[in-house]
């Protein structure tokens, strides 16, 4: 059975895609808001909990509840059996990080990460009567450019 790429939303499909590593709804905010293409970021943290529900309740997203520890943070997607797996080297480098700081990777709030069938629907074909159709010639790509430089400059203070 193919699973096609296909959420509530774009804004739906972005969120699920930053969660390819246990996030809470703040650090989720920090990394939409960066996103240029998702209308999202700090301060819209009660829409993306909303969000977060509606792809739970479709299975495409697990909640990790609240972790308290590193251990906690690179153990809980083996543990959970529907999260997607965190490869040996990407879980090494998510225990550094959040060792090195550790309120911005455990945070308040509950943790949340991909679930399998989320990936696969990320990976899988758009349907087929909603490919859409190619973007005109004439299209500008002057708010990517602001978006980035806007997180550049967030980042660069």
């Amino acid at each position: 059975m193919t699973l096609y790429n296909q959420f509530p939303t774009d804004a739906h499909r972005r969120v699920a895609g930053n969660l390819t590593q246990p996030r809470t709804v703040a650090a989720l905010a920090r990394a939409l808001d960066d996103d240029p293409y998702v209308p999202l970021g700090l301060g819209d943290e009660p829409i993306l909990e909303a969000m977060l529900g509606t792809l739970l309740e479709i299975g495409d997203v697990v909640n990790l509840g609240k972790l308290q520890t590193v251990n906690e943070l690179a153990l809980a997607p083996l543990v959970h059996p529907q999260a997607i797996t965190l490869h040996e080297e990407k879980a090494a480098i998510l225990r550094e990080r959040a060792e090195a700081q550790p309120r911005r990777y455990l945070g308040d709030g509950d943790q949340w990460i991909l679930s399998e069938q989320g990936l696969a629907k990320l990976k899988g074909p758009a349907p087929p009567a909603q490919i859409p159709a190619p973007p005109p010639a004439e299209a500008e790509p002057a708010p990517v450019e602001l978006g980035r430089l806007r997180g550049w400059l967030r980042r660069h203070r």
